[in-house]
């Protein structure tokens, strides 16, 4: 059964007349790859969404749809702490360990902090 994202990109693709096989191509990715994001096998990496708004034009509405059904499809996020910071690394582990058990105020109650910092500190 297709995601949202898969039944949009496939509409996409078909409104454009285009193959899968020459549309993977287009995003430098095999089509076999491209399939299994269209069929709901894999989950689709956000820059890829990004890689097919700017190469297909997508209009304003389609892109945000696009990027939002992509997020549905994400079970796993990964990003790098610097070797330096083990105050940041142990936030980041409690965080992934306890996040499923988060209720929805403390997980406002994080966003707003981390978003209030990254605003006013973004470059640290």
């Amino acid at each position: 059964m297709r995601n949202n994202f898969g039944k949009l990109l496939r509409e996409i693709r078909e409104n454009i007349g285009i193959r899968l096989y020459d549309m993977a191509k287009n995003l430098d990715i095999s089509s076999s790859f491209l399939s299994a994001i269209e069929t709901s096998k894999k989950p689709v990496p956000l820059d890829l969404v990004e890689k097919i708004i700017q190469i297909y034009d997508i209009n304003i509405e389609t892109a945000l749809d696009l990027r939002n059904y992509a997020k549905e499809t994400i079970t796993n996020i990964s990003f790098k702490i610097k070797k330096s910071s083990s105050s940041k690394f142990d936030f980041a582990e409690t965080l992934a360990l306890n996040f499923n058990s988060l209720g929805e105020e403390d997980m406002k109650k994080i966003l707003e902090i981390v978003n209030k910092k990254g605003h006013n500190d973004y470059t640290k």
